[in-house]
């Protein structure tokens, strides 16, 4: 997984959850903010900072092949009221990623996937170690670095992130950089191209996964 750093949150969105709070006397909610403006917006903004990859299995997501993702669930209030993760999931922008829909809208990983779960416990790509509790193998697959991390083994059960579709896509995106890399160097330059965003903004679909091929493999 890819960490996202989470910044402040758009300032139209803040303006729009005061005023309804005026408007309505109430605390809004996520039904009341769903295609209001302010949600097409904070759409591309959780997007731009994510460099447009899905926040839980890096894949290119553009927006119309996404959803706003409640990394703590919405339902947490009616499965566990008094838990302290119940207050403000609806609209905390810390709560709040963009995800994929899976493999062509099928729902087969990822947040879609994570909703199955009453009250899933799994890792939030804001944290700041994501990165380093995840390992890849030139097949595809995704691990935890160390076997007895059972919070990164529940995520990527949770989040079906060793999903058919996904295998392949990480195995192609991974063979692809190491044919690109110079047997000769340490390819840091390379590396360092799948750390940053592009001119456009964008990280590489699957960019951790191609990083620890180059370091382990290449």
């Amino acid at each position: 997984m890819k960490r996202i750093v989470k910044g402040k949150e758009p300032s139209d969105f803040t303006a729009w959850k005061e005023q309804f709070r005026q408007d309505h006397g109430k605390e809004p909610e996520y039904k009341d903010f769903r295609m209001t403006p302010e949600w097409k917006n904070l759409i591309q903004a959780l997007l731009k900072e994510q460099g447009y990859i899905c926040c839980y299995c890096m894949q290119r997501i553009y927006g119309g092949d996404s959803h706003i993702e409640h990394f703590v669930p919405r339902d947490i209030k009616n499965t566990d009221p008094h838990s302290m993760r119940a207050s403000d999931v609806e609209l905390n922008y810390g709560n709040l990623f963009e995800s994929c829909n899976g493999e062509h809208w099928d729902w087969s990983h990822c947040g879609r996937f994570k909703d199955r779960e009453s009250d899933p416990i799994l890792l939030s790509p804001a944290q700041e170690d994501i990165e380093e509790r995840f390992c890849y193998d030139l097949d595809g697959s995704i691990d935890a670095v160390h076997a007895d991390d059972s919070a990164a083994m529940s995520t990527i059960r949770i989040l079906n992130l060793n999903d058919t579709a996904l295998k392949r896509h990480r195995r192609t995106a991974i063979f692809t950089a190491l044919k690109n890399a110079d047997p000769k160097s340490s390819n840091e330059a390379l590396i360092d191209s799948y750390s940053r965003q592009d001119e456009s903004g964008m990280f590489a679909p699957y960019c951790m996964a191609v990083i620890w091929a180059l370091r382990e493999f290449s």
